[in-house]
């Protein structure tokens, strides 16, 4: 179980990292640091998808695991641009 926990958290670090990082090399196009969002979102209903047609019980808990991941990550990513696009801005405006 703790490994599975330092896989959720490195997951949602990176996404909010890549996040962050698209926000700032494209300043102008707020679209682009939700892309890989949706690229996880894709692949996590890909994978639900998958699931559904298997019927191999093997793989199943390693496809709702990495569903689950995904899913997480995808979160973190759009929590992460609502932070920078919405949070920082008015906190920036109270300060003053």
């Amino acid at each position: 179980m703790t490994n599975l926990a330092l896989i959720i958290v490195a997951t949602i670090v990176l996404f909010a990292f890549i996040t962050w990082f698209l926000g700032r090399f494209f300043e102008s196009y707020k679209f682009f640091r939700l892309i890989p969002s949706f690229i996880a979102l894709f692949a996590a209903f890909y994978n639900i998808y998958v699931t559904n047609t298997s019927m191999d019980d093997s793989e199943y808990l390693a496809q709702v695991m990495l569903t689950a991941i995904l899913l997480i990550g995808a979160l973190s990513g759009v929590i992460t641009a609502f932070v920078i696009d919405r949070l920082i801005p008015f906190l920036s405006r109270i300060k003053r």
